[in-house]
C-alpha cells in the first residue's frame, strides 16, 4: 500500500505538469468542478496541496489529454522516472512505454492529439498485472455499444471495465471514440494504483437481466441522420426481440451491422468477414441472413409480417446455430414446424416449398425455393398482442 501512495503522488504531479495546470494555493476554490461527476477525484487531488487548477481558478475537467501525456503518466504510475527527450519531451517516455509493452510500433503515427477512451484502456490494461474472471464474456452485456466497439480494442475494453477501471456512461455505453478528458485521466490513473477506489459492476442473474432489458427503453443511431434516438414503435413488444437479435448476431463468430430508421424498420445482417461489414453500401456484400423488424404496419392486416429473417446460405455453421437461436426467440410455437423445414433444405438441394400456418393464432410464413440454398421467414404478431 506505501508503494501504491508513493506512486499515486508521483502520477499526480506528473498529470498536473503534462497538461499545463498553474500553481495555485490550498484556499483556490475551483469553479467548474462542483456538480461534476469527477469531483471527488478531484478533490482528492487538490487535498494533496499541490496545485488545485489553472489561473483563472478552473480545472477545466473535460479538456483533452494527448497520447504522450497519457503515456507519461501511466510510464511514470509503474515507478520510471526519465528524463525528458532532448528533441522531443515524451521520446523517452514513448520508448520506455514500447518496452514495456504499454505500446506496440505502428499505433500512432501522432503523439500529440488527444488520446480516446479506447486508447486508454489498452494501455492500462497491458501496464496491469492482473488476472481476470473467467465469465470475462458476461459483462460485454453491460456495455450497451460494445458490437459497435472497433474488435482490436473489444478485449482491452471489457478487461479495464470489468476491474472497474474504466465505467460507461449513464446510458451504459462505453464511446471508445470518444477523446478522454482530464478528468477522465486522472481517474482511471488513480483507479489503476489504487483498487479500493475502482467501481466493479455488478452483474445480474439471468433472469434479472433479461427482465431488464425488456423493460427498459431501446435508443440505436439512426442510419440517415447519425443521432441517437429512442426505437419507437405501436407494437412495443417488438423492443425485446430487436435487443436479443442484436445480441444474438452480435455475439460470438461472424460480424453484425445494424440500421435503424425512426417509424420505419431496424435492419440487421451477418456477415462471416469483416471486410464486408467495411464495405460501402452499394458494393453488393455476401450476406448470410438479414433481420427485419417492420416498426410501424398494419396489425389488422394479415400480410403484416413485423419479423422478417431472410437466411441466404444454410451451410454456414456459425450462421446456423445463430439463425435457430433467432427462431427460438421470436417464434418458439413454431420452432418444430421451422426448423423441420429447414432441415428438409439443408439434406435436400432441390427442396422448395411455400406456406403459410397459423399456429396459436399467428402467422408463419415459411419459404424455400428450389433456385438457392435459403430459408425466408415472415412472421405475424400473436392474436390479442
Amino acid at each position: 500500500m506505501k508503494k501504491k501512495i508513493i506512486i499515486l503522488l508521483t502520477i499526480i504531479i506528473v498529470l498536473i505538469n503534462t497538461t499545463a495546470l498553474a500553481v495555485g494555493n490550498n484556499d483556490t476554490q475551483l469553479t467548474d468542478i462542483q456538480d461534476h461527476w469527477a469531483k471527488d477525484t478531484i478533490t482528492q487531488l487538490i487535498g494533496l496541496g499541490v496545485i488545485n487548477g489553472y489561473e483563472d481558478g478552473t480545472f477545466r475537467p473535460e479538456n483533452t489529454v494527448q497520447v504522450d501525456e497519457f503515456i507519461k503518466m501511466t510510464v511514470t504510475s509503474l515507478g520510471h522516472e526519465l528524463e525528458n527527450g532532448t528533441s522531443y519531451w515524451a521520446s523517452t517516455y514513448i520508448d520506455k512505454a514500447k518496452t514495456l509493452g504499454l505500446v506496440k510500433n505502428g499505433e500512432y503515427t501522432n503523439y500529440t492529439r488527444p488520446i480516446t477512451r479506447a486508447e486508454m484502456a489498452r494501455i492500462i490494461v497491458r501496464a496491469l498485472d492482473e488476472e481476470y474472471p473467467d465469465n470475462l464474456d458476461e459483462y460485454k452485456s453491460l456495455i450497451t455499444d460494445y458490437n459497435a466497439i472497433e474488435d482490436n480494442y473489444k478485449d482491452y475494453i471489457v478487461k479495464a471495465y470489468c476491474k472497474g477501471i474504466i465505467t460507461g456512461y449513464e446510458d451504459g455505453s462505453f464511446k471508445g471514440k470518444q477523446n478522454a478528458t482530464r478528468a477522465e485521466s486522472a481517474t482511471m490513473i488513480v483507479r489503476m494504483l489504487d483498487e479500493e477506489k475502482r467501481i466493479i459492476p455488478e452483474l445480474k442473474d439471468e433472469e434479472e437481466q433479461q427482465t431488464n432489458d425488456d423493460t427498459e427503453p431501446l435508443y440505436m443511431i439512426a442510419s440517415e441522420t447519425g443521432e441517437r434516438q429512442q426505437v419507437e414503435t405501436p407494437y412495443p413488444q417488438l423492443i425485446p426481440h430487436i435487443k436479443r437479435g442484436m445480441k444474438i448476431l452480435g455475439e460470438g463468430e461472424g460480424y453484425a451491422q445494424f440500421s435503424f430508421y425512426p417509424q420505419s424498420q431496424v435492419y440487421m445482417q451477418l456477415f462471416e468477414k469483416k471486410e464486408d461489414v467495411e464495405s460501402p453500401i452499394w458494393v453488393q456484400k455476401p450476406t448470410l441472413i438479414s433481420y427485419y423488424f417492420d416498426l410501424d404496419g398494419d396489425a389488422t392486416n394479415k400480410r403484416y409480417y413485423p419479423y422478417n429473417v431472410a437466411f441466404y446460405n444454410i451451410d454456414n455453421a456459425m450462421a446456423r446455430e445463430k439463425f435457430a437461436k433467432i427462431v427460438e426467440d421470436i417464434a418458439p410455437e413454431a420452432k418444430d414446424l421451422i426448423m423441420g423445414e429447414f432441415n428438409k433444405k439443408l439434406t435436400d438441394n432441390e427442396y422448395g416449398k411455400h406456406f403459410i400456418e397459423e399456429i396459436n393464432g399467428r402467422r408463419i410464413n415459411i419459404k424455400t425455393s428450389k433456385m438457392d440454398r435459403g430459408i425466408y421467414l415472415y412472421i405475424g404478431l400473436k392474436v390479442g398482442e
